[in-house]
């Protein structure tokens, strides 16, 4: 029988309420290639941070070649070769940045972090503090791009977030994007302000952000009205005599 080289039990993640990972269990045999399949926002990326000792294990247990991961970080980075920008306990180490219009320093990404964070100058120095987090908070930051509004996109392994500076938005498939996995570091904003998202299927284009937020609404105006072959003339107070059997068509169109 072959030797167990990884062994997961019962392996957990939470962010707040969200239970990212919830109980995995699984072993590898020492030679064996191995995958995890799962759909988006299934916990797949988290669950391998955590093997990795990129992320704490909130629950459960994993070992790699007898030696147990949480218990002996420093040991599994040196056995399978990974090593993070900072170990645990350290600053957070971000791996994408964007620099506003106004000159504001915004960071996301990086192992063991969760949001998107602002970087100001202050009379000491710089001040590092959490601007968005909860609607992150089981997503991998993977792209960040703050646009000729203020707006702040972040492209995540599971969609695109938008924030506004006061409101936010999701983008998904539903939302009408090519794909969810967006881990291409692919945002771009035009010339004309409107945005292009790299997806692993291809670009999706925001032709006009300006309406994520404030959908305009349409004006409904009537063309015409007809009861059977007589046409009732748009005037003010305008009507025909009530006659149950009559049929009627009337013409719509919006602005």
């Amino acid at each position: 029988m072959s030797e167990v080289i990884l062994k997961v039990k019962d392996l957990r993640k939470r962010y707040g309420d969200n239970e990212a990972v919830k109980g995995v269990s699984f072993e590898v045999k020492k030679g064996e290639i191995f995958g995890i399949l799962g759909p988006n926002g299934a916990g797949k990326t988290t669950t391998l941070e955590m093997i990795e000792t990129l992320r704490d294990i909130d629950g459960g247990s994993a070992t790699i070649d007898g030696v147990d991961v949480a218990k002996h970080p420093y040991q599994i980075r040196g056995m399978i070769g990974v090593q993070p920008q900072t170990p645990g306990g350290a600053a957070p180490a971000f791996t994408e940045l964007s620099c506003g219009v106004d000159g504001t320093i915004w960071l996301a990404g990086g192992h063991q972090v969760n949001g998107i964070w602002q970087l100001q100058a202050t009379a000491d120095g710089f001040a590092l503090n959490e601007r968005v987090t909860q609607a992150l908070a089981h997503r991998a930051v993977v792209s960040l791009r703050q646009d000729r509004r203020g707006w702040l996109w972040a492209g995540t392994d599971d969609g695109v977030f938008v924030w506004n500076g006061v409101r936010s938005r999701y983008l998904d498939e539903d939302a009408g994007l090519v794909w969810n996995d967006c881990n291409q570091a692919a945002l771009y904003e035009d010339d004309d302000g409107s945005i292009w998202i790299g997806t692993s299927r291809g670009a999706s284009h925001v032709e006009r952000p300006e309406v994520l937020f404030d959908v305009p609404r349409l004006r409904a105006r009537i063309e015409s009205v007809r009861r059977d072959a007589q046409t009732l003339r748009l005037t003010n107070g305008a009507s025909l005599p009530f006659n149950a059997s009559f049929t009627s068509a009337t013409a719509f169109s919006t602005r």
